[in-house]
C-alpha cells in the first residue's frame, strides 16, 4: 500500500517503473542462474531498485528474489543476500494489511536456518543483520496495528452516536 505521498510521486512514473522492472525481472531471473559475480551484481541491483519503486514492489516483487539467493549454493552469496534484504526492508515506510505477517510467516521462517549454516560469513552475517531485521518486523507490526486502529477509529465516527440514559 503507498503512503498519500508516496503514490503521487510514484504515479507518473509508476507505470514506467512496473516495465522496466518486468524487464529488469526477466533479465535477474536468467542472470541469476550463472555465477558468484553475477548473483552479487544482481543482489547490488535489487537494491537500486528497491530504493525507487514502491513498498508493495519491495515486499511482493524483490522480497521472493533476495530470500532465494539467500538458500544459494555459494555463502559469499547467502551472506550478501542477507544484508541486501535487511538494506531493502529498511527502505519499506507503510505495509498494506495483505502483508501484514510478512516477517512472522515469510521472513523470519525461511532465514531461520541461517543459524546453522556451515559457513562462518553466513553466520556473520545473520549475525549483524538480526537485530535490524528484528527492529524492522517490530515497526511492521506496530504500522499494521496502528493502521488497524485508525480504521476502527474511522468506523466508531461513522456510527451514529446514541445516548443512553438511565431509568431511576
Amino acid at each position: 500500500m503507498r503512503s498519500t505521498g508516496e503514490s503521487a510521486k510514484t504515479t507518473d512514473r509508476g507505470w514506467a517503473w512496473d516495465r522496466t522492472l518486468d524487464f529488469s525481472l526477466t533479465f535477474v531471473r536468467t542472470d541469476i542462474e550463472k555465477y558468484c559475480v553475477s548473483k552479487l551484481t544482481v543482489l547490488e541491483l535489487l537494491l537500486k531498485i528497491a530504493r525507487h519503486v514502491s513498498n508493495e514492489i519491495i515486499l511482493e516483487r524483490l522480497l521472493p528474489y533476495m530470500l532465494f539467493l539467500v538458500n544459494d549454493s555459494l555463502p559469499q552469496v547467502r551472506a550478501q543476500a542477507l544484508k541486501i534484504l535487511s538494506h531493502c526492508l529498511q527502505l519499506v515506510r507503510s505495509v498494506a494489511s495483505s502483508n501484514a505477517n510478512i516477517f512472522p510467516e515469510y521472513v523470519l521462517p525461511s532465514l531461520s536456518w541461517l543459524t546453522q549454516d556451515q559457513e562462518v560469513i553466513v553466520r556473520i552475517a545473520y549475525a549483524e543483520n538480526i537485530a535490524s531485521l528484528a527492529e524492522r518486523a517490530l515497526k511492521f507490526l506496530e504500522m499494521t496495528q496502528l493502521d488497524y486502529a485508525i480504521q476502527e477509529n474511522k468506523e466508531d465516527e461513522d456510527l451514529p452516536i446514541q445516548h443512553q440514559g438511565r431509568l431511576i
